[in-house]
């Protein structure tokens, strides 16, 4: 597929069914330099079934992450080193879901560097400018869409959800998670350069509708045991007896401010800003609580040693060695092709040096067995996989 060229699949299969044809578009440089270098693709793709057009999510326009399949539409996972981007065969969950709730998806957008950079610069195909400040970063790795919502709700300035972890399944994702589950939302408040509709800021009732949309088992993965089936929750309407006046909503809640959060490597600023919000809840009547948990302070070396051996032997031979019933096929075949071509290391290091580390460092493990904090590192993750 042409970069500025339309194409349009005619009798494709999706989930194993035919579908109407999906209409497809990869912008310029040019084209996409003028919107901020915000896409991957392009899309138009609804429902034609008159029931799911007049759904819950009818009128909304809906944008995904560059890892989230999309029948027909190739994934670049932010990245050059591919030869030729990999094109699922069918949509992910919350695709599926979104489109039988009546949403319209609009397009695909760029994402970081196989997903591996909190930023918004490591994407070899153009750097995501910051919508409302041009020249600075819309935090990453999804560069503003749907996913990572903590750093492109901060950076961006833009309403997000984070639901119960397992609450919704995507089944696809980045080499850091393949398969994810889908751990956080965000809603666009700037020309639908965020996932979610179009609108100016949106209000819970929206992420409520939203919620309950996507939610729920779809029985493909053992991380959504404990969620509800899918539909069986109503988010929006547990909501309404609120909407005159939210505050009603917290009444007699208790939140719990994590003492160690405020105290590892966080701006003072940012600080200031968490206390302001606690002082706000306190005010609504809500019991604000401080809490300690110590190991906190070990998060980053925790997190670094329980992703990148799942991100190495992904992202670099295929393998889901953790996880090996629930996963994408065809992608593990293709990712376990680039690293033989020659130039590819090199190609990758170029645009995303955190990227070859992270892809390096398990293949090197063995000989840095001699390093206690990289065995201290892994003991305190299988420990804590145990529950112990």
């Amino acid at each position: 597929m042409r970069a500025g060229r339309a194409r349009r699949r005619v009798g494709f299969m999706v989930n194993d069914k035919a579908v109407p044809p999906r209409y497809i578009h990869r912008p310029t440089p040019a084209e996409n330099a003028a919107e901020h270098n915000t896409w991957a693709y392009k899309v138009e793709i609804k429902s034609t079934s008159a029931t799911d057009l007049a759904g819950p999510l009818a009128g909304l326009t809906v944008i995904v992450k560059d890892n989230v399949n999309v029948g027909g539409v190739p994934s670049l996972l932010g990245t050059d080193v591919m030869s030729t981007p990999y094109v699922p065969a069918y949509d992910a969950t919350v695709v599926t879901r979104l489109l039988l709730a009546g949403a319209r998806l609009v397009g695909k957008v760029a994402c970081e560097h196989f997903s591996l950079a909190p930023n918004s610069f490591t994407n070899p195909h153009g750097n995501l400018q910051h919508p409302m400040a041009l020249g600075y970063s819309a935090g990453g790795s999804s560069s503003g869409s749907r996913g990572s919502i903590r750093l492109p709700a901060a950076y961006c300035g833009i309403v997000g959800l984070k639901p119960t972890y397992g609450l919704v399944l995507v089944f696809e994702g980045s080499p850091r998670h393949w398969p994810r589950v889908v751990d956080k939302l965000d809603f666009c408040q700037t020309n639908g350069h965020i996932t979610g509709p179009e609108t100016t800021p949106l209000s819970g009732m929206q992420h409520a509708l939203l919620l309950s949309a996507i939610a729920g088992k779809d029985g493909l993965d053992d991380r959504q045991n404990h969620a509800p089936a899918y539909g069986a929750v109503n988010y929006y309407e547990s909501l309404l007896v609120y909407q005159h006046d939210p505050k009603v909503a917290v009444r007699g809640m208790r939140i719990a401010i994590l003492r160690e959060s405020l105290q590892v490597g966080l701006d003072p600023r940012v600080a200031e800003k968490v206390k302001e919000a606690a002082h706000f809840f306190r005010a609504s009547g809500v019991e604000v609580i401080e809490v300690s948990i110590p190991m906190h302070t070990l998060g980053g070396t925790i997190s670094t040693m329980a992703n990148r051996q799942g991100i190495s032997e992904q992202a670099m031979r295929g393998h889901v060695s953790l996880r090996p019933a629930v996963h994408d096929v065809a992608l593990n075949q293709e990712l376990s092709k680039w690293t033989k071509h020659p130039g590819k290391i090199e190609q990758l290091q170029l645009h995303n040096p955190a990227a070859t580390n992270a892809l390096f460092v398990n293949k090197n493990a063995a000989e840095r067995k001699a390093n206690s904090g990289w065995d201290d590192g892994y003991g305190v993750v299988f420990r804590l996989a145990r529950g112990k």
